[in-house]
């Protein structure tokens, strides 16, 4: 019996060959970060605004319907949406049409410069007294010490 070309026999070489390229690990992240392009609107018309003083770049398309204003991070793979500004995230979010060089945003003493959130990172903030602080276990020479101590009522207290 003759096989011909699309019958049940190359169907299944077909469909086993499918699936062990889509179970390959290196196929699994190349259709990965295919689908964060997709979902990141990678590549989209608009004018360049302006970029902000870690890098990152403010567009514009007023034709586009819908959410016109978009950022492309400095940090293509690590992004999140903490490293942008105060002021850029106002103009993202249309609360002023204002650009953040040209507004006159009033400077405080109390204001510091914008930081991005650490959370989850291994620069994030840990107080002194943190397990993981660097100080932490030589401050409480290895836990033979109470850091705190309780009180005690003496005679001369009140």
């Amino acid at each position: 019996q003759r096989r011909v070309h699309g019958g049940p026999a190359s169907r299944s070489k077909m469909s086993k060959l499918l699936a062990s390229i889509a179970n390959n690990p290196s196929f699994q992240k190349f259709w990965t970060k295919i689908q964060l392009y997709r979902m990141m609107n990678e590549v989209r018309p608009g004018t360049l605004i302006g970029i902000d003083a870690a890098g990152n770049k403010y567009f514009e398309d007023p034709e586009q319907l819908g959410r016109s204003r978009w950022v492309e991070y400095a940090k293509k793979r690590d992004w999140n949406a903490s490293q942008v500004s105060a002021e850029w995230h106002a103009w993202m979010h249309y609360m002023t049409d204002t650009l953040p060089p040209k507004a006159d945003n009033p400077q405080y003493s109390f204001m510091k410069p914008h930081e991005e959130n650490l959370t989850g990172t291994t620069n994030v903030y840990k107080n002194s007294g943190h397990y993981l602080h660097p100080n932490c276990w030589e401050n409480r020479k290895y836990n033979d010490e109470r850091v705190v101590q309780a009180w005690h009522k003496t005679a001369n207290s009140k």
